[in-house]
């Protein structure tokens, strides 16, 4: 057997094997976690105006934490600086619309718009230089997230009641989408165990 750096390439290969199924895993989860907020947000919009701000901020606050700490512990290379700084955006801006929102509709609808341009353009440029593996969900998510910022920004003051919910959850959907996507993809096929 060929030897890779002190280990024959059969144990390699395992370790690897290892590796996709932990990040298979990791990617299912998040991704069910993305649905679970997704919809938490879209019902934010039955509350009043300030409350469905804090509502909005703390489901971004959540969402970002989760990418935060997967980004801190993932041991992927590039993958973890990636998800760290789009934790990081998730974070601060659900943190800024939980601690204010006093912001007012308006104000906050500029925030999350701001926050899709960013976060859009962040993952389709990064997933365009490095096209790491699955960087085509990364492209579609990018895509869409700045689409919907442009629904945003297209389709108010007429939607100004229902718009901020309607984007924060459709973003975590597509998100969460791309989350599973990528993890369904990751998630290797096992040959079933032969019969004696």
């Amino acid at each position: 057997m060929p030897v890779l750096h002190g280990m024959h390439a059969s144990h390699a290969g395992g370790l690897w094997r290892g590796i996709k199924d932990r990040l298979a895993t990791r990617l299912l989860a998040e991704g069910t976690w993305f649905v679970l907020l997704g919809v938490a947000a879209l019902g934010c919009t039955l509350f009043g105006p300030r409350t469905m701000i804090q509502l909005q901020g703390l489901v971004l606050l959540l969402s970002g934490l989760t990418e935060l700490a997967d980004g801190l512990t993932n041991r992927v290379p590039g993958r973890s600086l990636r998800t760290a700084l789009s934790g990081a955006l998730a974070t601060l801006t659900g943190l800024y619309l939980f601690t204010r929102p006093g912001v007012g509709i308006a104000g906050a609808t500029v925030i999350v718009v701001m926050f899709l341009f960013a976060g859009g353009a962040f993952r389709f440029l990064v997933a365009l230089l490095e096209r790491f593996p699955q960087w085509r969900w990364c492209v579609g998510y990018g895509v869409a997230s700045i689409g919907l910022g442009i629904v945003a920004v297209w389709t108010w003051p007429r939607t100004q009641k229902w718009v901020l919910g309607a984007v924060v959850g459709a973003e975590l959907l597509l998100r969460a989408g791309m989350l599973i996507a990528m993890g369904a993809r990751w998630r290797p096929v096992h040959p079933p165990a032969a019969r004696g």
